[in-house]
Formats: C-alpha cells, structure tokens, sequence
C-alpha cells in the first residue's frame, strides 16, 4: 500500500528582511548630502514624536533630516580618522547619543537658528518629566472644562492618589489637592491626572 502524502504548507506572501542592504542605502544617503549641502546641524529632541518632525521636515523641504539610527548615521559619516568620510566628520558623530538628529541644509546660520525657534512644541507631561508649574485643584466640585467631571470617574482619580468623595453625584475634593510641585519630576500617577 503507498504511503499517503502529507499536505505541505506553502506560504504565498513573503517579505524581504529590511537589514543590511536599507542600512548601506541610509549611509549613501547621508553621504549624497554631506556631497551636496553646505551645512550639517546636529540637533537634540526632548521626548519628540513623529509629528513634529514630519512638521519640521515639511517646513524645511530644502533641506534633509535623518533622526534615528544613531550607529548607522554614526558609520555614514565615520568614526576614526581612517573611515571619516570628509575631514572631521568623525567628530559629529561621537556627538550622536541620545534622540538625535542631523539636518543637512544651505540655509544661513541665523535663519536656522530663527526658525529653528518655532518649532518649539507643548507636549502633555510624562513620568519622569519635571513639573514647570504648581498646579493644585482647589476645594469644592472637580470641574473638567466648563464642566463637573462624571461621577463615573471618581473611583479612578481616587486610585491616582486625589483625595475625591462622590456627594450627590458630584465628584468633591474635601481640601485644595497639588498635583505636582515646580521643579520635581513627575510619578505615572501625576502624569496621568494631569492629562
């Protein structure tokens, strides 16, 4: 008797890994834009998003900004004498910890810095952030807007350390209640209230 066949599973879709061959294409094009601007901007973020980046690169479309990806920004631009791919470039790039980016660019000196100004965003607080204000609730009815806040989340804001009572369906603080003091880093549960 033969033997019976088993079903092979085939895959019909199939993805190319993004490794070695992306990374070699971002360094020469780093390298395409150290050839082909005049200027090359290091530049730091805090806590940055997508958004205001897309926002930046839009404004500046004549320029070029890579964020991300220090080690391979890092070998496009090169680490030692040796393997730099212009004079001194080694040096921005032992300059590339953190969340950082390079814009390369033709603009000025000071038009950079003028506009670089503008992109100056207000992000909601996160743990770890430090507080820029005192911001404390007063006694009474906890008001959201215009607005008591729902009854409904009382229990919540109870369990985020604000001393809440629920009175007629009112949401209460019995004492003025600071959720964060200038100058101190903020815990999840401060964070959290002051979204």
């Amino acid at each position: 008797m033969p033997k019976s066949k088993r079903a092979k599973l085939v895959h019909l879709t199939a993805t190319l890994k993004k490794g070695k061959e992306q990374k070699e294409q971002l360094v020469d094009t780093i390298r395409k834009a150290v050839d082909d601007y005049k200027f090359i901007w290091l530049f730091h973020t805090e806590s940055s998003r997508n958004g205001p980046i897309k926002r930046v690169r839009a404004e500046w479309s004549s320029s070029r900004i890579f964020w991300g990806k220090n080690k391979v920004m890092a070998i496009a631009l090169g680490t030692t004498p040796e393997s730099e791919y212009q004079y001194n470039l080694r040096l921005i790039s032992q300059c590339l910890t953190g969340e950082v980016g390079l814009l390369f660019t033709d603009m000025p000196v000071d038009k950079v810095l003028s506009d670089a100004k503008m992109f100056t965003e207000s992000v909601y607080a996160r743990t770890g952030f430090i507080a820029t204000e005192t911001i404390v609730i007063p006694e009474g009815p906890v008001i959201l807007g215009d607005a008591p806040i729902p009854h409904s989340m009382e229990p919540q804001l109870r369990k985020l350390g604000m001393p809440t009572i629920l009175k007629d369906g009112v949401v209460i603080l019995p004492v003025d209640y600071a959720i964060c003091q200038k100058g101190n880093e903020l815990s999840a549960n401060q964070a959290h209230l002051l979204l």
